[in-house]
This record gives structure tokens, sequence and C-alpha cells, in this order.
């Protein structure tokens, strides 16, 4: 089973935009089946979450480590090491995935030996190893974003820590100004890049990802359950693709909603 036979596993369950944004957020297959739905993503800046990220290597290398926990640090290092290169080779070595595939490598294997290893100089090993084993990506666009949307983060996000007795409103609160912080780090190399190729400015994408970033994870968790089990047996399968359901066409809303509004994107 490839690739392609779990991505007709997502639009057994889904019809279109689902099945584009479920498949583009776990295997980044392209939109080019749903032009409309994706330049509505671009007009609100929510392109980058229907291509394979870093943020997905991450996920699995973050869940395979949480159930191997219990084993020794070498056993469960390894096996996420194990595990995150072989999601990478299925869902294909582009820029991002490798990115973030030889900082997870690196991180593990730091770990193993009792070191720690800081992220920005594990972002530099990336992408020089990246580039010395990949010249021709020095030209890719997703190279780009991928490295400038992480070095933002790196250098400029910050995550407030509320004390454990604060109010829901609070808690609320915290959430937005740490995901408009998140937002606008992600985008100080990002939007200049953007700008460059496609000569559009998305003037509500900050809102577009504080509304929808906490929708994510439990898109490509729900969904990737969805797309494996359902490839054992449909109906294994579709009580996650129900729970993935029910996220993604809340992100369909709000696309569709902002993307409406008069002046959502300048173009150039």
């Amino acid at each position: 089973m490839n690739k392609a036979y779990f991505v007709s596993i997502i639009n057994i369950y889904f019809h279109e935009p689902y099945s584009s944004l479920v498949n583009g957020m776990i295997f980044g297959v392209q939109l080019t089946s749903n032009r409309d739905f994706q330049t509505e993503l671009r007009n609100v800046g929510l392109i980058h979450i229907v291509v394979l990220s870093g943020m997905n290597i991450s996920i699995v290398a973050t869940f395979i480590s949480s159930i191997t926990s219990r084993f020794s640090k070498l056993s469960s290092s390894l096996i996420t090491i194990l595990i995150i290169t072989l999601y990478a080779y299925f869902v294909g070595l582009e820029a991002p995935i490798v990115r973030s595939l030889i900082m997870g490598v690196f991180t593990h294997v730091s770990f193993i030996y009792g070191k720690r290893a800081t992220a920005l100089y594990l972002l530099f090993v990336a992408g020089l190893c990246s580039i010395l084993i990949w010249p021709e990506w020095i030209k890719s666009l997703s190279f780009y974003l991928s490295y400038g949307a992480t070095l933002g983060l790196l250098l400029f996000c910050r995550h407030s820590q509320p004390s454990s007795d604060v109010s829901r409103l609070k808690l609320l609160k915290y959430y937005f100004i740490d995901e408009l912080y998140t937002s606008l780090a992600a985008q100080v190399f990002t939007i200049p890049i953007i700008f460059y190729y496609f000569r559009q400015i998305s003037l509500i994408s900050p809102l577009a990802n504080i509304m929808v970033a906490w929708s994510i994870l439990p898109i490509s968790i729900f969904g990737m359950l969805a797309a494996f089990l359902g490839g054992i047996d449909y109906y294994i399968g579709l009580p996650f693709a129900v729970i993935t359901y029910g996220f993604a066409a809340y992100i369909v809303i709000v696309v569709h909603l902002l993307s409406s509004l008069p002046f959502s994107a300048v173009n150039f």
C-alpha cells in the first residue's frame, strides 16, 4: 500500500473541498482538483496548512515518543527516529519534511548521548545538509517558506505561562495572544517571500491563523487514523473520519467567510 492508496481512502470518506483539505494536510497532495478553494486559502493566508510541513514530523515524533515513554531512553529514541524516517519516506522527501526530519533525528541522537542541541543550531545543520544533498532546493519555494517560518518562530515566538488558577476567560485571552505571536513570528520572513513570488499580501492572515490553529493538530491525528485504519476496514476508520470531518468543516467555513470579506488580500 502506497501513499496514493491512503489518499483514495480519504477521498472515499470525504467530498470536496474536505478531501483536498485533509489530504493536503496529511499527505501534501496539491489542490489541483479544487482551484477555487486553493485561491481562498491563499487569500486568507492559510495555503501553508495544505502542504507538508515540519509539523507533520513533529506530530508523529511526539506521538511515538509518548507511547514509548516507558521504554529505555535509547529504545524510545531509536523507535522514534525509525518511525519518522519511514513516515518521511512514505509521504515524500520534500524540503519541509526533510528539514524537520533532520532536526528530529539530531534532537533524539543528542538526547541519547545526554546532550542538548539548540534549535537554531539544528536548523542550520538541517539546512546545510539539505542543500548539500539536494542542491536544486536552493531554488525551491517550499524550502524558503519552511525555513523562513521556522526561523521566525525560533527567533520571535514567545509563549505566556498563565498560572493554574486563572479563569477560563483569561486562558482564552492567553490563547489568542500566543497564537497571534506565533502567527506573526512565522510570517516575519515568509511574507516577503510570498510577496516576491505571488505579488500578494493577505491582510487577515493573522486572524485566519488564530481561528484555525487549534484545529490543525486534531485533523492531522484523526485524519491519519482514518486513512490508515480505513485501509484495513472502512468501518474501523469511519469514527475517526467523522471526527476529522467536524474539524475540517470548521476550517472550510472560516476560509469561505474570511475570503468573502472585501480587501481580504491585496494583489500588486
